[in-house]
């Protein structure tokens, strides 16, 4: 698929009232499906590339959250202005057995980029991928007041070549209940 509309791909690929995003993608990919009685999520078999841009989160709580990611990865206080922020997303997958693998995904809005890795588990719905929040500002940047203040001690080991900041984080958990947090293990131990 060249350019496709994300919302009509999601609609046969999630189970719900209304897809979660909406946008272009672009999607190169080999497809298997082998004979047999077993569910086709078991035997189904994909790897590829994927692009998507412009996206938006149909959910309003979900979409607030990026666009807070964005101002914050800006250093700049949630500006009156509400127009949504897009968001671009590229990384190469592979599907078998149930599982989808990202060895490499990255997803960027206006001031921030998270690159990521893991595999997301189709049937229990859980999520395990470890990657890197890089932002335009400094840590101290992205709150105010006595916050902004405490966390200024915290910038030297956050920066980054080229000025702006990297923590490592994680998301793990449910797909409905999602834990984000920083890796504290390659806070002080860097690398995977």
């Amino acid at each position: 698929m060249d350019k496709a509309r994300l919302e009509d791909v999601l609609t046969m690929a999630v189970k719900a009232s209304r897809p979660p995003m909406t946008g272009i993608l672009k999607l190169h990919t080999t497809f298997l499906l082998p004979p047999g009685d077993t569910d086709v999520v078991d035997r189904l078999r994909l790897n590829g590339t994927f692009f998507m841009t412009d996206a938006h989160f149909t959910n309003i709580n979900v979409q607030g959250k990026i666009n807070e990611l964005s101002h914050k990865g800006r250093g700049q206080a949630e500006s009156e202005n509400t127009a949504s922020v897009v968001s671009n997303f590229k990384g190469e997958f592979s599907l078998g057995g149930g599982r989808l693998t990202l060895p490499s995904f990255a997803f960027s809005v206006p001031g921030a980029v998270v690159k990521l890795r893991g595999h997301y588990g189709l049937r229990a719905q859980t999520m395990d991928f470890k990657g890197d929040l890089l932002i335009d500002a400094k840590v101290s940047q992205t709150q105010t007041g006595l916050k902004s203040l405490l966390l200024k001690i915290v910038d030297p080991i956050f920066k980054r070549n080229g000025g702006g900041s990297a923590l490592p984080i994680k998301i793990t958990g449910k797909r409905n209940d999602p834990s984000f947090g920083l890796d504290m293990h390659r806070v002080f131990h860097k690398g995977p």
